[in-house]
């Protein structure tokens, strides 16, 4: 499918939320770097924001391009700091030679490490976060906040590092939805220095359709680059903050995208 840029609202009980976000084929992203150019109104790249640190400014989950970790500022390691668990989520995409590409999530991963130089597994992009388990059926945020800390094996990991969990803040995230990835920011729709619970970003996403879903880096770090429908360049960017990677749109796929759908 051809990209498209997504502007909607979406209701969620007695909230509405505006949502911006891109949907297209796995091939059409990229993880950049952009720790010279925030905010998003200077990216060069159409796209949101994907980083997380930690309490030291250290980027802490995994963001990957073509085999290779996306890192801040020359920091060698791309694996979640200082963490008890020591481990985030990440959605990557694979190809093989000769075989099929896919996206999957894979849990509590500590560290990146590229295949074997003769490896035909490629890792063309990944992206670290927290899964949103699209799998749960979970009917309060106290239900799903049992279930994260069970996933992780530690009963207080909510607490301790899922940024602002029973709060409403902008919030960035990614999906997946059969075959296509969706990636973008929500607030609400009256206020736009707020936005969705995570509980309520759990419900968003499931009815999205995604199969898999990830929280990115949120609040203030929630940042779009993005077109009107007559082609202006927008921006929407969170508190101004420096957010060092993006996940991009391709020059290709940027060129080709629908960036007035509804749906």
């Amino acid at each position: 499918m051809a990209a498209k840029f997504v502007t909607r609202t979406i209701t969620q009980g007695s909230q509405s939320f505006l949502a911006r976000y891109f949907e297209c084929a796995p091939s059409d992203i990229k993880i950049i770097n952009n720790n010279t150019v925030s905010p998003a109104n200077n990216w060069s790249k159409y796209g949101t924001n994907a980083s997380f640190f930690d309490q030291q400014g250290v980027m802490s989950a995994i963001h990957v391009s073509n085999n290779q970790a996306v890192r801040d500022g020359g920091f060698t390691n791309c694996a979640k700091q200082g963490l008890a668990s020591s481990a985030m989520d990440y959605m990557y995409y694979t190809t093989y030679n000769g075989g099929s590409p896919s996206v999957n999530i894979q849990a509590k991963a500590a560290s990146f490490a590229a295949p074997p130089v003769n490896s035909p597994l490629v890792y063309v992009w990944a992206v670290g976060g927290f899964d949103l388990l699209m799998g749960g059926a979970y009917n309060n945020e106290a239900e799903l906040k049992t279930a994260i800390n069970n996933h992780f094996g530690n009963s207080t990991m909510v607490d301790s590092y899922v940024p602002f969990y029973p709060f409403a803040r902008q919030r960035t995230a990614i999906g997946y939805k059969n075959g296509n990835v969706m990636f973008g920011g929500f607030v609400l729709s009256s206020n736009d220095t707020s936005g969705p619970t995570v509980f309520e970003m759990h419900k968003i996403m499931k009815g999205l359709g995604c199969s898999m879903a990830l929280l990115l880096d949120g609040s203030g770090s929630t940042q779009i680059k993005y077109k009107s429908s007559n082609g202006t360049n927008l921006a929407f960017i969170g508190d101004k903050r420096n957010v060092w990677c993006e996940i991009s749109l391709t020059d290709t796929a940027a060129n080709g995208c629908n960036w007035a759908a509804t749906t």
